[in-house]
C-alpha cells in the first residue's frame, strides 16, 4: 500500500494565458475516477472555464498505476504536451493518450495552456 500512497500526488492545472499564471490552481485527487476537460464537460468536477477554441469533449486526465494520463477524445483543434524538461511537442492522437509530468504544458487548441503541477501528499 506504500507504493500506491507514494504514487498518489494529486495533478494540479494552473492556467497560463501569455506567460501570466491567471488562476489559482486546479486540483484533481487521485481518487477521481478522471475529469474531462471542454466547454460542454458535464461531469461534476470537470473542467469547462476554457478557449473558443476548445471542443465540447476537448481531453480526459485520468490515473493509472499512479501515472497521470492526457487523452484526446477526438478533439477538433488538438491535444499537446509539451514536456517541461526537453521542451519536446508531443501531438496527442485521437483517441490515444500521452504521459504528464511536473513541469509539462498540456495545450487544448491554440486558446488554453495548462502548466502540470504535481502536489504534495
Amino acid at each position: 500500500a506504500s507504493t500506491e500512497v507514494a504514487a498518489g500526488a494529486p495533478l494540479g492545472l494552473l492556467c497560463v494565458q501569455n506567460g501570466y499564471v491567471v488562476s489559482a490552481p486546479r486540483w484533481i485527487q487521485p481518487s477521481e475516477e478522471g475529469v474531462e476537460i471542454g466547454a460542454l464537460a458535464t461531469g461534476e468536477g470537470d473542467i469547462t472555464d476554457v478557449g473558443d477554441d476548445v471542443s465540447a469533449r476537448h481531453a480526459n486526465l485520468v490515473r493509472d498505476s499512479g501515472t497521470w494520463f492526457v487523452e484526446d477524445l477526438s478533439s477538433t483543434n488538438g491535444t499537446v504536451v509539451v514536456n517541461g524538461a526537453t521542451s519536446v511537442c508531443i501531438q496527442v492522437e485521437p483517441g490515444r493518450s500521452a504521459q504528464l509530468n511536473p513541469g509539462d504544458e498540456l495545450k487544448l487548441g491554440e486558446s488554453t495552456t495548462y502548466a502540470i503541477l504535481f502536489g504534495a501528499l
